[in-house]
């Protein structure tokens, strides 16, 4: 009811049924990980499927992409049609094997969600999907699950935030870079969404499904934002994902670089809405603090956990503006 998929009878003609049908269970497990993240009701009602795959000859777009159907993967044709990807009839393809495989198809189908988000997690925010999905519906560990939703780098939630409190800009108390540019320190990283998976690993998923589902009977309401009324829309969502999680969350966001617009008004509706300080999070931060690395080769073993055999060859980097890169710079400054 809320997966759709095509592939050739070539990839898939010799699987047994037990095969398909354990397949396509865990496709919709998934999809119902999906709509439950973004805040929808089991009983709700979709007016299509949550998400269509189909393979083809190119790709959509130039780069991966959302579509209905989505095409981000490849199949090969000859004069007979398409061709086998491995074993004829039974393709070791990820599409007719393991529904939650590829990250990208998440990260892709976050986009389709349309959720709320602060300013530069266009491209962040939509991978905590994957991460769900396989915590919550394939019972992977929240650490591997997280680490696991972002494709080309494996950061547990503790590694984002070293990955961010190594940064100048953290050391100066500046907000996260959000250009849009090679110096972007939200689109594509873990650190651009850790500060939801805190409130999940700390907190439960719970408090980022009511936040959207709070949102949704707003918006039928024509009252989105409601309890933010008044409020700048960074401090609004700061605000509302503290209701949403029962405490003052504004130290967890300013932490993970977004700082409060207007620090009077939201302490204002922070005291009005009966948020208080929580020691869970005073602890986490404080932990977090003690993850900075104090010299040079804890600087290194953090860089070594996070992009294995990428220290001191930045030839094999793409941008010293970013990623592995960034880290050789950084290494020699530390």
């Amino acid at each position: 009811d809320k997966f759709l998929m095509q592939v050739p009878r070539i990839w898939m003609y010799d699987l047994t049924f037990e095969h398909v049908r354990v397949l396509m269970e865990g496709y919709e497990k998934a999809m119902e990980g999906i709509n439950e993240m973004n805040g929808y009701l089991p009983t709700s009602v979709m007016n299509k499927h949550t998400l269509y795959l189909q393979p083809d000859l190119q790709i959509r777009r130039v780069a991966y992409g959302v579509g209905y159907p989505q095409i981000n993967q490849l199949l090969n044709c000859n004069e007979q049609g398409p061709m086998a990807d491995g074993v004829p009839g039974a393709s070791s393809h990820w599409l007719v094997n393991d529904p939650v495989e590829w990250s990208v198809t998440y990260h892709e189908a976050g986009h389709c969600q349309l959720q709320s988000m602060y300013r530069g997690e266009t491209e962040a925010s939509n991978n905590l999907f994957h991460a769900y999905v396989r915590n919550v519906k394939f019972n992977t560990s929240f650490d591997v699950a997280f680490a696991g939703s972002l494709g080309h780098a494996v950061l547990t939630p503790d590694e984002a935030a070293v990955d961010w409190m190594v940064t100048p800009q953290f050391g100066a108390g500046q907000e996260m870079d959000y250009s849009n540019t090679p110096d972007d320190q939200f689109r594509y990283q873990q650190r651009g969404y850790g500060k939801y998976a805190d409130m999940a690993r700390e907190w439960g998923w719970g408090s980022i499904i009511k936040f959207y589902h709070t949102e949704h009977l707003e918006y039928m309401a024509g009252e989105l934002g409601k309890a933010g009324e008044g409020l700048d829309i960074v401090d609004s969502r700061t605000l509302r994902l503290g209701i949403a999680t029962g405490i003052d969350l504004r130290p967890l966001i300013e932490f993970w670089g977004i700082d409060t617009v207007d620090p009077v008004a939201l302490k204002a509706k922070t005291l009005e809405n009966n948020l208080k300080p929580s020691k869970k999070l005073k602890e986490l931060l404080e932990r977090y603090v003690s993850l900075i690395p104090k010299d040079v080769d804890k600087f290194n073993a953090h860089f070594d956990a996070v992009w294995p055999f990428k220290r001191g060859f930045p030839e094999n980097c793409e941008d010293v503006r970013y990623g592995c890169g960034w880290d050789n710079v950084r290494m020699g400054e530390w």
